[in-house]
């Protein structure tokens, strides 16, 4: 079997074991080592999810909650520069003058834009659905 399984495998082996069956037994029928099988029971005994985590196992930088934020402020052209940065207005963490947020919000707002430059190799790059110029 392949290293990483899929989900619908994942639903198997957990309906398999709701109806009782061991964890052996699971593994022949599957043919999959019993490990695999006890992982994708212990996941979803802990977390209540059947599909993968983060294989990097690295915390998101920025909360879905700050996300939405970001995602709500942006303009009609794009830009963020309607972003009021008036105290209040925006969550505390992220008022902080970090550059990785920074670089997060500029990155989420790239995300909207139609033309896919690498951010690398261009210092300034045009937005192909309003025409705003982009650091």
């Amino acid at each position: 079997m392949s290293k990483q399984v899929s989900d619908e495998i994942r639903k198997i082996i957990i309906k398999m074991t709701n109806t009782g069956q061991r964890a052996q037994q699971i593994s022949e029928a599957l043919v999959c080592s019993r490990h695999e099988v006890h992982r994708v029971v212990k996941a979803f005994n802990t977390d209540g999810t059947i599909s993968r985590k983060n294989s990097a196992c690295k915390p998101s930088k920025l909360s879905d909650e700050h996300i939405d934020f970001i995602m709500n402020q942006i303009d009609v052209d794009c830009s963020l520069g309607s972003i009021s940065f008036r105290r209040g207005a925006i969550p505390q963490k992220i008022l902080r003058s970090d550059t990785r947020k920074q670089s997060i919000s500029y990155g989420i707002s790239l995300a909207t834009h139609t033309s896919f430059l690498s951010t690398r190799r261009a210092s300034m790059s045009v937005c192909g659905a309003c025409m705003v110029g982009l650091r």
